[in-house]
């Protein structure tokens, strides 16, 4: 009986134009850690890898140096994955352990997320391993204020890297730091130095744990109920609200994912982001969930809490709503919370 093989972790890298993509996927696949990296793009002349060619395999597959695989997605992203998955088994590009998919600068990238967490092609070979959103010190606020793709960029990231702050003076880069934060509270942030930044930052982003101080820092609570109470950050931008929720309760696994994929299927267009770590009876450690409009994505059991406090915890980014819908979806919550006692 042949072994099961592990998934391949995919991360997906986006950013809005010109943010810095090329110089931070080249300054990665540079390392030797990960030599074994495939990289997916939609167009071959996006992306400046020429000085890492070595061999062409066709008009659509590459092998650079260091042993890293890049391909184009000509087509469908289900296609483009599974021939370089046959292409790997087959031996005719070298084995690589990890895909980073990078998309278009105006991509939306909730498609995407869709196709690499709903097909069952992929989902049997390979795993979802975050969004990391590129964002460009020097024009990201007024970007992220302008354009439409680069709020979505933003809101699905589980990781900003922050480009370009040698070209932007210190408080500027703060400020973009704190704006990323106020729009998605839920995702963590490295400043990249010349487009350089630790790969260990950027790996495993989905089973990452909450960033609990922003949480925190978000949570409003009535007298007497500080620590235990959900309520609502309402810094607006564009449109977004920002719900950040705390609960010392054990949630009922089947009730939230039910809730869940309610709200998804018929508010998907208002929901831009849940990220929760919820308290589950029998389970070690806290399940992760994520969700992106209509996605949710598989959830994860880390083998531990991440600290003392074993708290339902959860961040939810909404566009266009108002306090009643916000209400609504508090008291939903609430509803899937075990009883006390």
């Amino acid at each position: 009986m042949n072994p099961v093989r592990p998934r391949i972790p995919v991360m997906v890298l986006t950013g809005f134009l010109g943010a810095g993509k090329t110089t931070l996927l080249n300054a990665l696949i540079a390392r030797p850690e990960l030599a074994d990296t495939a990289v997916v793009i939609n167009e071959l002349g996006a992306i400046a890898l020429d000085h890492l060619l070595v061999r062409k395999v066709d008009d659509r597959v590459m092998v650079l140096g260091g042993g890293c695989v890049c391909c184009t997605v000509l087509g469908d992203l289900v296609e483009t994955l599974t021939d370089l998955d046959r292409r790997r088994d087959a031996g005719e590009v070298p084995p690589f352990a990890r895909v980073m998919v990078e998309t278009t600068g105006l991509a939306d990238p909730g498609p995407v997320l869709a196709t690499l967490t709903g097909d069952d092609r992929l989902f049997a070979r390979f795993e979802l391993d975050g969004v990391v959103t590129v964002v460009d010190a020097t024009h990201g606020a007024g970007q992220l204020e302008d354009h439409l793709e680069a709020l979505q960029q933003a809101v699905a990231a589980d990781h900003f890297v922050v480009t370009k702050s040698d070209l932007a003076k210190p408080e500027r880069t703060a400020a973009l730091v704190a704006q990323l934060a106020a729009i998605n509270p839920a995702a963590t942030v490295d400043v990249a130095n010349h487009g350089v930044v630790d790969p260990l930052r950027l790996r495993g982003r989905l089973a990452a744990d909450l960033p609990n101080e922003r949480v925190r820092g978000l949570i409003w609570a009535s007298p007497g109920q500080k620590g235990r109470w959900l309520v609502t950050a309402a810094p607006k931008h564009a449109g977004v609200r920002t719900m950040a929720i705390s609960r010392e309760r054990t949630m009922r696994w089947t009730a939230f994912a039910m809730w869940l994929s309610l709200l998804t299927q018929f508010h998907g267009e208002k929901m831009l982001r849940c990220k929760a770590m919820l308290k589950v009876a029998k389970e070690p450690g806290p399940v992760i969930v994520h969700a992106v409009q209509h996605v949710v994505y598989p959830s994860v059991i880390l083998d531990a809490w991440p600290d003392d406090d074993q708290s339902c915890r959860a961040v939810l980014i909404f566009r266009d709503v108002d306090d009643g819908f916000l209400r609504q979806v508090q008291d939903g919550f609430e509803a899937c919370l075990a009883p006390e006692g």
